[in-house]
């Protein structure tokens, strides 16, 4: 079987939550077939080289941005960031989900110079700018982010100012109705988040709808990264840990969230708390901006995040935004790190990962101080909680089940198409 997989984010390198699951969906298709990668983003991939020796890259192309279109290219020089937002804003989202010609044309000579029997894509924007859609008989989705519900999301994150919560409206208002028409022409649909299934008005009716978690992610063959209590806990320093990329909205304003709600009543209970940090994404705006928050240490990226688990007691997902599910949750577990999370974080895990077993959910702000502290001050209750979400992510959460979910979905999906061109 020869397989076209489509992404917006490269497998590699593998330090972000998206880019993992780009990694594992690639590496679940080549247990399939031969897998050609191309990639479609507003970004160039800085790793040409190494995709096409590790993962096959055949393509990458560069959609337009918002602000490239007429008249606001011609404010470009003036401020480029604050035209491609305004521009962003004010450009009907409907073009989002349009097929880019100059992509779609190229698109349409790769496909006709090879046989693929079916297009695997990861997010539907990049997938459908792309074209290939139009070219392929047999369609599969990883929708993994629901856009629709990372607009109605920002409505309920705190201190964000009302024309900014408008703005989400009318995106939302926009798109609804075409990302259920969208997503209703591919054959096979992944979810990340089962919880959006029931809550999504856009997939509601959707017989075509399979379940796939997200995982904690490790590199083939790694059995490294298995702490055990003994090498991870009994840390003097009451050292909180905050893992996320910056670029990403929900994270920055989760975090805001966190420093200005939560974090002042828990320094004012235990003034040697510390709050870690850890990702990329830190302007120099951003580190002036929280440098009167206290007790912060901003570390910035690391190259292997097990130093970091091991040398905190727990972490925090104080997010409030975003779509799917947060892999953060899942990797502080299996690192032996139980976690403080918001309710919105704790969506799609509350069946296998429930409150007061693995971790500790929070409601608002009060309630995620009082976890924090009690966490602080009780070792004995972390050391269970981290124990037994470890436990439940190494059996519910595998590489092997990932890819067993992958692999049937789509030798299933390719057995009925057959059988229907056999039997019209």
């Amino acid at each position: 079987m020869r397989i076209l997989y489509i992404a917006n984010s490269p497998p590699a390198p593998t330090n972000y939550g998206g880019a993992q699951r780009t990694n594992l969906l690639h590496r679940a298709l080549r247990e399939i077939g031969e897998v050609d990668l191309v990639i479609v983003s507003e970004h160039v991939p800085t790793n040409r080289e190494e995709l096409k020796r590790d993962y096959n890259l055949i393509a990458d192309f560069q959609w337009k941005k918002a602000g490239d279109s007429l008249p606001f290219r011609w404010f470009l020089p003036l401020n480029e960031r604050l035209v491609h937002k305004i521009a962003h804003t004010l450009i009907p989202r409907f073009f989002d989900y349009e097929a880019d010609p100059l992509i779609a044309g190229e698109m349409e000579q790769l496909i006709a110079s090879r046989e693929y029997d079916l297009v695997v894509g990861r997010y539907l924007r990049p997938t459908l700018k792309s074209g290939a859609t139009r070219y392929l008989a047999t369609t599969v989705l990883d929708v993994d982010d629901l856009d629709t519900q990372v607009f109605l999301s920002r409505l309920n994150v705190p201190g964000r100012p009302l024309w900014e919560k408008l703005i989400n409206r009318w995106h939302h208002w926009q798109i609804k109705h075409l990302i259920a028409k969208r997503l209703s022409a591919f054959d096979l649909l992944f979810i990340s988040n089962q919880d959006e299934e029931t809550a999504s008005e856009e997939l509601k009716g959707l017989s075509n709808i399979v379940h796939l978690p997200n995982i904690p992610y490790l590199e083939q063959n790694d059995s490294s990264s298995l702490l055990t209590m003994t090498q991870a806990e009994e840390r003097k320093s009451p050292a909180i840990l905050f893992v996320g990329n910056f670029w990403h909205l929900p994270n920055l304003h989760g975090l805001e969230y966190f420093m200005r709600e939560v974090w002042p009543k828990v320094c004012g209970a235990e003034p040697n708390a510390l709050l870690r940090v850890v990702g990329s994404g830190f302007s120099e705006d951003l580190r002036k901006k929280w440098s009167h928050v206290p007790n912060l240490e901003l570390v910035g990226s690391v190259p292997d995040l097990r130093a970091s688990y091991e040398n905190c007691c727990f972490s925090i997902v104080p997010l409030l935004s975003g779509a799917g599910t947060n892999i953060k949750v899942l990797e502080s577990l299996r690192h032996l790190r139980t976690s403080v999370v918001t309710r919105f974080a704790h969506r799609g895990y509350s069946e296998v990962l429930e409150d007061d077993e693995a971790m500790l959910v929070a409601d608002n702000s009060e309630e995620m101080a009082d976890a924090c502290i009690r966490l602080i001050r009780d070792p004995a209750l972390r050391k269970r909680l981290a124990e037994r979400g470890q436990e439940l992510v190494l059996k519910h959460y595998t590489y092997a089940q990932f890819r067993d979910t992958v692999v049937k979905s789509i030798n299933t999906l390719m057995q009925q198409k057959i059988s229907r061109m056999r039997n019209p």
